[in-house]
């Protein structure tokens, strides 16, 4: 499985991780499998869990076109 997380630890888009590159990363290599995530500051366990299924929601929903 993929872990992510991001890198200050807090929400999902509040660090410096790109996740955007990553997400097309594994689109590039046609990973269908698990991803697991953690929010363990600046976040309630709700929270956590809700913004980051929001933000990778988001993610998806842009997925540009694969280059041929």
């Amino acid at each position: 499985h993929v872990h992510l997380s991001e890198s200050n630890g807090s929400v999902f888009g509040s660090g410096h991780i790109n996740f955007a590159a990553v997400w097309e990363a594994l689109r590039k290599i046609g990973y269908q499998r698990f991803i697991s995530v953690k929010v363990y500051r600046g976040a309630s366990t709700h929270e956590g869990a809700r913004s980051t299924m929001e933000y990778l929601r988001n993610l998806a929903r842009r997925e540009p076109p694969l280059p041929e």
